[in-house]
C-alpha cells in the first residue's frame, strides 16, 4: 500500500492537533476572562451602574411593549 503523502498536507496529525488545541482553548478562555474582568470593572463605576439601570429598565419596556 503506497500512500500519497501530498494528499495530507495541511492536515495535522492527531499528535500534534491535540496539545495546539489545548493551546488555543487556553488562550481563549483566558481571553473570556479578560474581558468579563474588563466589563465588570467598566460596570462597578457608579456613572456606568446608572447607565446600565437604564438600559434594564429600556430593555424592560420594550419587552412589555413586544
Amino acid at each position: 500500500l503506497i500512500i500519497n503523502m501530498d494528499l495530507f498536507v495541511g492536515v495535522a496529525s492527531p499528535s500534534t492537533q491535540i496539545p495546539e488545541s489545548n493551546v488555543l482553548d487556553d488562550m481563549r478562555r483566558e481571553a473570556e476572562t479578560n474581558a468579563l474582568r474588563i466589563i465588570q470593572a467598566k460596570l462597578e463605576k457608579p456613572e456606568n451602574l446608572e447607565k446600565l439601570d437604564q438600559l434594564r429598565t429600556a430593555a424592560a419596556q420594550r419587552k412589555v411593549l413586544i
